[in-house]
């Protein structure tokens, strides 16, 4: 059954008239939601969130072990979903190509930009503890590999030298980097195989939303890329332990968390 919104033969006059009555609409809905809003909108409108699309963007991944550990898409490619414990855990999908998949968390509100970066004074990373940590340990340490934790200090490194799927820079945004640790799989030969990264952004809209974005980047592109950019005395330098997989989520965190010495250290802003 085709859907019932007909988007192929849309001009882009009127391509450009739906994206502005969007707009308009986001009088009535709160910062927090906003983004995701436009992103499923414009995507409708597009093209992009077609079976089609989706299908193939699927089937560029090369690590899907990994993958589908954090993703489901039925054969005809109509319905894509994540594990409920995600769900459950406010974290909403963003997006998946050959190189990473990503998701998205409200963190919090502030008045405006400045109240938000006071905020994140007092942040404490849960990068090796919250859901997508515990799926990406279980799933890595079960076909055999170690997965590694590094201190926020290489999420600054990382981040700027790959991009997140949903972030978009942009008047009114401001991405904080090297708030939360990084996650890295190796496997018995001590190569490289995946690895997590977090950027916070700050969005203004009705004040301003700060939400979390997570990348999962896998495959032999990402690697390479990581190998030839992130030196092994970086590596070292940043390196906490050896992670093991962690039995299920509760309610209180760790006191290791609660007292997370990384997050005294200086973290950086970047964007416009």
């Amino acid at each position: 059954m085709k859907n019932s919104t007909t988007t192929t033969n849309i001009t882009p006059q009127r391509k450009l008239s739906l994206v502005a009555l969007a707009m308009l609409a986001l009088i009535s809905v709160s910062s927090s939601c906003q983004a995701g809003f436009m992103d499923n909108l414009v995507g409708n409108v597009l093209g992009i969130n077609s079976s089609t699309r989706r299908l193939d963007l699927y089937g560029q991944v090369t690590d899907k072990p990994l993958v589908n550990a954090f993703y489901d898409l039925t054969p005809d490619g109509k319905t894509e979903t994540i594990p409920d414990d995600l769900t459950k855990a406010r974290f909403e999908f963003k997006g998946i190509n050959g190189v990473m998949i990503a998701f998205e968390k409200h963190l919090s509100d502030s008045a405006n930009m400045q109240g938000a970066a006071s905020s994140l004074r007092t942040y404490q990373s849960n990068a090796d503890t919250d859901e997508i940590a515990r799926k990406y340990i279980a799933t890595a340490t079960a076909r055999g590999n170690t997965v590694r934790v590094y201190q926020p200090k290489l999420s600054e490194l990382v981040a700027n030298k790959f991009r997140i799927l949903g972030i978009v820079d942009g008047p009114g945004r401001l991405n904080f980097i090297g708030y939360d640790r990084v996650l890295i799989e190796y496997d018995n030969m001590g190569r490289a195989v995946s690895f997590v990264n977090r950027v916070i952004q700050g969005v203004t809209v009705m004040g301003v939303s700060l939400d979390q974005y997570t990348a999962i980047y896998s495959g032999e592109q990402s690697i390479r890329h990581f190998e030839d950019g992130i030196t092994q005395a970086d590596l070292k330098h940043f390196y906490i332990r050896d992670l093991k997989p962690l039995p299920a989520a509760s309610n209180n965190p760790p006191a290791e968390q609660l007292k997370d010495e990384s997050a005294k250290q200086e973290r950086p802003v970047s964007g416009i």
